[in-house]
């Protein structure tokens, strides 16, 4: 059952017996039998059963003469409407389990993972590890590179109408003929996407990991590990431990670096960085880009967390980090980009779609689902909601 539809059932139940606990205590009043404690009346409106406490009163012409009756009773349904309110706003329940519940302390889900917040001791601007100071530049403005293979035969324009594919290349195509999907792993066969946001990229740099987690392997050959903010499943030192090697460059938001130092070793520079910068860091050029909710509490902007355009061979490679389609997002221009879709802290699937179709990269491929949030089926959601020209590619596996 979805989280949303089992709160709704609780809440019908809450405030049914509410009412009828009312009703029970008037009709013992009248008796001079014993009575229902009235912090037992005033905890079941506490409870969430406001509404039926308050239509007892009424009907029921119960304690409605006592203040503390008067007041916390409304006081009560007020909370609750504003509380299901706020959850139904921000799209909490949409088909995702009890975790976002866990969400609401701040960590990104699993028991016990509390919410770093803002960083109040965040590294001041410019301290920077010495190397990595190569100028900035606004994020989402970055060029595409050289676009090797990018106009590929058959490939449909955006402005082409429904079903207007040249002949024998036409895309396969939804019931509205609107989507296209289509694999093409020649551009994509350095990538691959482990548990949650966990990607390794290889190239002519070298082997770039970002956010790595739960890696079963350790093969220690980073060269570059980026991390895009500080939640367990994105800055996990364990899984950190697995790849670094002792030439690698470590590349984290400023917020983090005293957390590094303190938690991580073995690594040959700390390279820190803040939304909106375009850096070169041993011959490998990366723009930062904003990553932040624009409702949700879980990813706040003024933590300083990013998303990062990795210029690979001649490819721009967008990976967004636990984001929203906020502004700096929409101004991205790359060719590959992986989105979060599960919901939750980030986007969902078909807003995460919206996305894609704004910025029209190549190729996009879904993470940040089927594991800690959302499900496998999200994955699904989000290839029905890409429009063509772009491409979905699945790289988790469940």
């Amino acid at each position: 059952m979805k989280l949303m539809n089992m709160v709704y059932v609780y809440l019908l139940a809450v405030n049914v017996a509410a009412f009828i606990l009312y009703g029970a205590d008037k009709r013992k009043a009248a008796k001079g039998k014993w009575r229902i404690p009235e912090a037992t009346l005033i905890g079941f409106a506490a409870a969430g059963g406001g509404l039926g406490a308050f239509l007892g009163m009424r009907i029921w012409h119960h304690k409605t003469k006592k203040w503390k009756f008067r007041i916390l009773v409304p006081l009560c349904l007020i909370a609750w409407i504003l509380l299901i309110g706020f959850c139904v706003w921000n799209g909490y329940g949409r088909g995702e389990s009890l975790s976002w519940m866990e969400g609401l302390s701040g960590r990104d889900a699993g028991p016990g993972k509390a919410e770093p917040g803002d960083q109040t001791g965040e590294a001041e601007s410019g301290k920077a590890e010495p190397g990595d100071q190569t100028g900035e530049a606004e994020s989402g403005k970055a060029e595409s590179g050289n676009q090797t293979g990018e106009a590929e035969s058959g490939k449909a324009e955006p402005g082409k109408q429904d079903g207007e594919q040249d002949p024998g290349k036409a895309e396969p195509q939804d019931q509205a003929g609107e989507t296209a999907i289509k694999e093409d792993e020649g551009m994509t066969e350095n990538i691959e996407v482990f548990a949650q946001s966990s990607i390794r990229i290889t190239g002519s740099m070298g082997t770039i990991y970002v956010d790595s987690f739960q890696m079963k392997e350790e093969p220690k050959d980073a060269d570059y590990i980026f991390i895009t903010h500080d939640h367990y499943d994105h800055f996990s030192p364990e899984d950190i431990e697995k790849v670094i090697s002792d030439h690698t460059v470590l590349v984290v938001p400023e917020g983090m670096e005293k957390t590094v130092k303190k938690e991580v070793s073995g690594y040959a520079e700390l390279v820190t960085v803040k939304p909106g910068q375009t850096r070169t860091v041993n011959g490998l050029e990366f723009d930062t880009v904003a990553a932040y909710n624009l409702k949700k509490p879980f990813h706040r902007k003024s933590a300083g967390w990013v998303g990062y355009i990795l210029k690979v061979d001649g490819r721009t490679i967008y990976i967004a980090g636990d984001t929203d389609a906020t502004d700096e997002a929409k101004a991205v221009r790359c060719d590959i980009a992986l989105v979060p879709i599960g919901g939750t802290y980030t986007m969902d699937a078909e807003k995460a779609a919206e996305l894609v179709n704004a910025i029209q990269p190549e190729i996009a491929i879904p993470t940040h689902y089927g594991s800690v949030v959302g499900s496998p089926e999200d994955g699904k959601v989000f290839m029905e909601h890409v429009k063509a020209p772009v491409k979905v590619e699945m790289k988790l596996s469940f």
